[in-house]
């Protein structure tokens, strides 16, 4: 078989893999876990390249697409002229309407109620890419635990000292965006129900 041929056996999703790459997270693995199987390492090293890639790949898909909008969101985005961003500019931006910087903070608490869970969502579907398809099981953002008081806190704090990267801002003024039309639609839902009852015990007063 000609060289041109075996490496078009090559999975698509593997052609920017070079060896050496996954022999350093062998190496890696082998170190803090003390094990000498190198071909278990070099299976479990090969699902972390996997998950790592699908992560940038899409962290990357979220910037590009909030990049093309921005013209015309922003009002949701801001300017996009930096490739950092602060947790401050975040709450700024995702909380206009809030007066003070403790408002915004406290929003900001509620809705990592939210984006922590889809986090933990998207890192457990991201986990069984290398599961064949029949294996995989859809996660649903919703019913998973809400984050505790120490893990918000612990999110909060990486934010205010490694900032927040141009895709993953983004990703987050997006959810923070779908995040305030379901309160409201929750709220618009809870206030109608609310009305209709009033209005039945008035017409049964009558």
């Amino acid at each position: 078989m000609k060289e041109k041929n075996k490496r078009d056996l090559k999975p698509p999703y593997l052609s920017n893999l070079a060896p050496g790459e996954l022999a350093i997270i062998v190496a890696s693995l082998a170190r803090t876990k003390g094990k000498d199987d190198y071909a278990k390492l070099a299976t479990e090293a090969l699902r972390i390249w996997l998950i790592c890639e699908k992560t940038i790949a899409h962290e990357k898909f979220i910037y590009e697409i909030a990049a093309e909008r921005a013209p015309g969101d922003l009002k949701l985005y801001g300017k996009l002229d930096k490739e950092t961003y602060t947790l401050e500019e975040l709450e700024r931006q995702g909380f206009k309407t809030e007066k003070t910087a403790t408002d915004r903070r406290s929003k900001v608490r509620k809705f990592l109620n939210v984006w922590l869970r889809m986090e933990k969502a998207r890192n457990k579907m991201l986990e069984q890419c290398v599961l064949p398809v029949d294996q995989r099981e859809d996660v649903e953002w919703s019913t998973l635990d809400e984050p505790s008081l120490d893990e918000r806190n612990a999110a909060l704090e990486t934010y205010r000292e490694q900032g927040i990267d141009k895709g993953t801002y983004c990703s987050m003024l997006q959810t923070i965006h779908f995040w305030k039309g379901m309160l409201a639609s929750k709220k618009a839902s809870k206030g109608g129900k609310a009305k209709a009852a009033k209005s039945k015990a008035k017409k049964k007063a009558n």
